[in-house]
């Protein structure tokens, strides 16, 4: 099945509210958000006991554990509110496009140039917390690359997302998870990033209908804020500080900008004129 045939497949079942009957509201999403909290707190709290030695082990295994328990709630509520496992996450090897992969790995690293100088405004000491947090070494490598990825698109894109567009629309649906994926990132810096990068993310998992896209953007998009850390030492280096030519920074600067203009007029359209900003709303 073509992309093109996949959309009109998916305008027509939001046309008809196959789905949306059946979908979380806000309330059971802000539920599975304090379900993740709160297992991040406990998990959190029992893996404190053990020795620094293994903190980047303790770290992965947090992580891995609050979120299984999250999207197991998740998955729990799914089955109550539509009476079937089905519908979801989107898992489709046939959406894994390469030139929308390239496309959006190219707006995530854009994404972090043009929003550098906002984040700069908020202190310094955040960062340095979230890295006294993750640290560097290879446990954090793979909660970064890959567990970080997997875990948070599987429920953010493929669970919160897909819920919110079946009841209030695409437009509604993107934005709003993306604001979600941003709070629960909790460091100021962090929270900038990941709303806008969330955006990007929600808008090619909407486009690709699969998850499996944004896993390896999300992941290409975190081994490279890695990379970096290992290569600088620090977690405050920007790409103005690697750059010492001012001409040089600027033209990126710029053309950074301009992708991203490109970006907002193609989600705008895409949102606005083809599935229209309230999508499907359903008689509560």
């Amino acid at each position: 099945m073509t992309r093109e045939k996949r959309e009109d497949t998916i305008l027509q079942s939001e046309a008809s509210g196959e789905k949306s009957s059946g979908s979380l509201n806000v309330i059971e999403i802000l539920s599975i958000v304090l379900v993740l909290m709160i297992s991040d707190l406990l998990v959190g709290y029992l893996l404190s006991f053990f020795t620094n030695s293994i903190a980047g082990m303790c770290l992965f295994i947090a992580f891995t554990v609050k979120f299984l328990i999250t999207i197991l709630y998740a998955t729990y509520l799914h089955r109550i509110k539509t009476g079937t496992f089905k519908g979801i996450v989107k898992i489709s090897w046939r959406g894994l496009d390469p030139v929308m992969i390239l496309w959006g790995l190219l707006l995530t690293v854009s994404a972090n140039i043009v929003l550098e100088p906002v984040i700069s405004l908020f202190p310094e000491k955040y960062m340095r917390i979230l890295e006294n947090a993750v640290g560097s070494g290879g446990w954090a490598l793979i909660t970064s690359i890959f567990a970080a990825p997997f875990f948070e698109e599987l429920l953010f894109r493929g669970m919160i997302q897909e819920e919110l567009s079946a009841k209030y629309g695409v437009f509604r649906g993107i934005i709003i998870a993306a604001l979600i994926f941003g709070i629960v990132h909790i460091i100021p810096q962090q929270v900038v990033a990941a709303f806008v990068i969330g955006i990007i993310l929600g808008y090619i998992y909407v486009k690709t209908q699969s998850i499996i896209s944004v896993i390896v953007i999300h992941g290409a998009n975190n081994a490279l804020a890695q990379f970096s850390l290992i290569l600088t030492d620090d977690i405050t280096v920007t790409t103005r500080d690697l750059i010492s030519s001012d001409n040089v920074y600027f033209g990126v600067y710029a053309v950074s900008s301009l992708f991203l203009i490109i970006f907002a007029v193609i989600f705008v359209k895409f949102c606005f004129g083809k599935r229209g900003i309230n999508g499907t709303v359903p008689e509560n």
